[in-house]
């Protein structure tokens, strides 16, 4: 005859806080990590792998016919190639799933600043880290200065990136690329052609998010 075992109701509470890594209220993450408690949290519905395309969009697209136009808080957000180096948002996803991500193009400096470079995250409780599907710069997804040989149509639109997004509210976050090359990483996408606008160099090279021009094209 089998004897019934008792766990005690401390240890399963203590097991619960600990699988879940409970942050200090306030405390705020390292450099490159998610504070998760300024996303919203929203129901759990992990990225499913199998899902994922195979192939990356196309870089541009001049509609969003088979998208979803959203507006993003604040309707801008900018950074430079020193300080501020990341800055962040709100964009809401009408459900949770796959999203590939464009805006209007992030330079505006044409020639004068050739490494108007960025990268998104879009961290939250599903997806942690807040990476982009694809890569091309070790774990991230760098969206290239687009207008050092001229300025792209008004009308079209940058790919950004492609992101698990919660239903309801996400931060978005925009990261410059110099500090990520100043690191040591990624160098293949520095531009150099002219001195006074490399990422060593004091030009802000800055990079700008429009809330008005972000489409959505759900996976």
């Amino acid at each position: 005859m089998h004897k019934k075992q008792f766990i005690p109701v401390g240890a399963v509470l203590l097991a619960a806080c600990t699988d879940y890594g409970f942050n200090t209220p306030g405390e705020k993450s390292p450099p490159g990590q998610t504070d998760t408690a300024s996303v919203d949290t929203g129901p759990v519905s992990n990225p499913p792998e199998e899902e994922e395309p195979e192939e990356e969009p196309p870089g541009w697209i001049e509609d969003c016919d088979d998208g979803i136009e959203i507006e993003m808080s604040p309707d801008e957000i900018y950074v430079v190639a020193w300080e501020p180096s990341q800055a962040t948002g709100t964009l809401h996803a009408p459900s949770s799933g796959w999203y590939h991500i464009y805006d209007h193009a992030l330079s505006e400096s044409g020639a004068s600043q050739r490494n108007e470079s960025v990268y998104l995250r879009i961290p939250n409780v599903d997806h942690p880290d807040g990476k982009a599907m694809f890569k091309n710069c070790d774990s991230e997804w760098i969206v290239l200065d687009a207008d050092n040989q001229g300025a792209p149509s008004t009308t079209s639109r940058q790919y950004m990136g492609t992101f698990w997004l919660v239903e309801g509210a996400n931060e978005v976050q925009l990261n410059h690329y110099c500090p990520l090359y100043r690191s040591g990483q990624c160098g293949s996408f520095h531009n150099a052609d002219v001195e006074d606008s490399t990422c060593d160099a004091g030009n802000g090279n800055s990079a700008h998010l429009t809330g008005t021009g972000v489409c959505m094209k759900p996976l």
